[in-house]
């Protein structure tokens, strides 16, 4: 999911994509606008800030907790993981 839709056309990331050539279905999403962005982010409890250098300058880059969200038939959330626990065989048991 892409924190950054101003940037990060549909285009734009096709060609990241491209540059992976991941070996699995990789999925990439971005938002139509950064208020839209908000309100996902705000539904999935996903706080994201911009990081600054010395001057106070964004650098670019964005500071998040890596989140991984199990969704079920219905899209709701049936469990949030965290990179450090997360167990794909656990994901597949649930």
């Amino acid at each position: 999911m892409s924190f950054d839709p101003g940037r990060d056309t549909p285009e734009r990331l096709a060609r990241v994509r491209a540059v992976h050539a991941p070996r699995s279905d990789w999925r990439f999403a971005t938002a139509p606008s950064a208020s839209d962005l908000e309100a996902l982010l705000a539904d999935f409890d996903q706080p994201v800030s911009r990081l600054r250098d010395e001057n106070g300058e964004w650098t670019g880059l964005f500071r998040h907790v890596l989140k991984v969200f199990l969704l079920d038939e219905e899209n709701r959330v049936r469990n949030v993981y965290s990179t450090g626990f997360f167990d794909a065989d656990l994901v597949l048991a649930i």
